[in-house]
């Protein structure tokens, strides 16, 4: 039992979890563990019920090795109501996102460590009730009519940079919404009045703004922060051969 709490202690995710180190050597004493099951709903902060995907994230196992994490990706129905079979006994979170409905992720947002809950062994908790915020959808629009522009995964990729700095240095990857022909727009939803900084770079391709103005160091650098209601459009950046 201390080899599994030093173990935790060589990972900087898992410091604040080290009591679930006693948990995890129980399981593996009295064999296998039997999987338990949620159920609740997710509404926003104007008391609306909210159709979302939820990732339901691992706190419990070491993300190193051979040890498999049960993050599980699933959706809320119409009416915000979900639920999910089969979860493994530990501690977990969940991330909710909504992009058309402007919800603020928590896991992404929160000031400190977003709500969590633990599951026992064949355990089942109904009545989860998900909070989330509604903000803003920042949007980001790459004109890219050459293709000059790698696609890989939902991210901007090495080719170009596309992150949201806060002033507490969190830096946050902008993901992929819609491509349409050689326009790609990218967002993130972002709280009220939280200010950014957004940097857009790229290594390999010339950067330009909406008037076709090249960035200084082909690097934009924009300071962002957006009041109670105001929906901003998006920032234009336009990609050419260096």
């Amino acid at each position: 039992m201390n080899g599994a709490v030093s173990e935790c202690q060589r990972r900087p995710k898992c410091l604040r979890h080290i009591g679930l180190s006693f948990l995890v050597a129980g399981f593996a004493l009295y064999g296998a563990a039997t999987p338990g099951a949620i159920s609740g709903v997710v509404s926003s902060d104007d008391g609306a019920t909210v159709a979302a995907t939820i990732l339901i994230h691992d706190l419990s196992t070491p993300r190193v090795g051979q040890a498999t994490p049960f993050d599980h990706q699933f959706t809320s129905k119409s009416n915000g109501t979900f639920s999910l079979t089969g979860v493994p006994p530990g501690k977990y979170e969940l991330c909710v996102e909504n992009p058309k409905a402007a919800i603020v992720n928590p896991c992404e947002w929160s000031s400190g460590p977003p709500d969590s809950f633990t599951i026992a062994d064949a355990q089942t908790i109904s009545n989860i009730r998900l909070m989330v915020q509604r903000g803003y959808l920042f949007q980001v629009q790459v004109n890219d009519p050459a293709g000059l522009l790698p696609l890989r995964g939902n991210a901007a990729g090495a080719a170009l940079t596309i992150v949201a700095t806060t002033p507490d240095r969190k830096a946050r990857n902008l993901r992929l919404l819609s491509v349409s022909g050689g326009v790609r727009v990218h967002f993130l939803v972002v709280p009220y009045q939280q200010a950014f900084t957004l940097t857009a770079t790229s290594s390999q391709f010339a950067l330009s703004d909406e008037g076709s103005a090249p960035f200084a160091g082909n690097t934009l650098n924009a300071p962002v922060s957006v009041i109670q209601g105001k929906n901003p459009g998006p920032v234009v950046i336009n990609v050419g051969a260096k």
